[in-house]
């Protein structure tokens, strides 16, 4: 039996739900120039990217993030920006294979408007989950970009998101849309028109029994910043 004169208890912290947060690289040299660099390992960040990465790393600690590692991809940029988030949240920054930048093949680069073109035509409509069989000049085909990310995904949720925590991959912009496409978590249209700015935070959860690739397999709840369209 209680008082009525008892006080209210807190409300307990609000659960955490495991979330595959998909971070983009911070700002290096290629990015203000507008240029299609795509090549491994590339150039590290410049000063402004590693304010970028410091930043990232405290959106994380305010999203309560529970990852125990920080992922990112074999590009010198991805592993800066992975050393400085993964300092922020005092765990250990680990290379995985398969997850660097959709290769611009001939376009390398290249920042005219009709390389740019080029590139968004064949990555929008991978986004989109058209044409996936088609491959840029001289690069990869949407096909190409699956097989190699989709194992690295798959592995996350199996030893992370299923297991009740956050799991964090830094990699690249244009990946990052291609892949929420193909997941299922986003809206093609959607992701076609929201570019990913330096170290924005894609937050993804799993919808549906954890097969990848099908139309209601993963959710997308932040869009760095921006309430997605399902």
């Amino acid at each position: 039996m209680t008082s009525d004169n008892a006080s209210p208890q807190p409300a307990g912290p609000a659960e955490h739900t495991p979330h595959l947060y998909l971070v983009r690289h911070g700002e290096f040299p290629s990015n203000p120039l507008g240029l299609l660099d795509t090549e491994v390992p590339g150039q590290p960040l410049n000063a402004k990217g590693r304010e970028q990465a410091g930043v990232a790393g405290e959106q994380l600690i305010g999203l309560g993030s529970t990852a125990t590692a920080v992922y990112h991809s074999q590009a010198e940029r991805a592993k800066n920006t992975a050393q400085i988030i993964s300092g922020a949240l005092g765990v250990e920054a680990v290379e995985v294979p398969g997850a660097f930048e959709v290769q611009a093949g001939e376009l390398e680069k290249r920042g005219d408007p009709d390389a740019l073109a080029t590139y968004r035509s064949y990555t929008h409509a991978w986004m989109r989950g058209s044409d996936l069989a088609s491959a840029l000049p001289g690069g990869e085909s949407g096909e190409d970009v699956r097989a190699r990310v989709f194992p690295q995904i798959e592995k996350l949720y199996r030893e992370h998101v299923s297991q009740g925590r956050d799991a964090v991959l830094v990699i690249h912009g244009t990946l990052i849309r291609v892949t929420a496409g193909l997941l299922g978590a986003i809206d093609g249209d959607f992701s076609a028109s929201h570019a990913v700015p330096n170290c924005g935070i894609i937050g993804l959860i799993p919808a549906g029994d954890g097969e990848l690739g099908g139309a209601a397999s993963w959710a997308c709840d932040d869009w760095a910043g921006t309430t997605p369209q399902a």
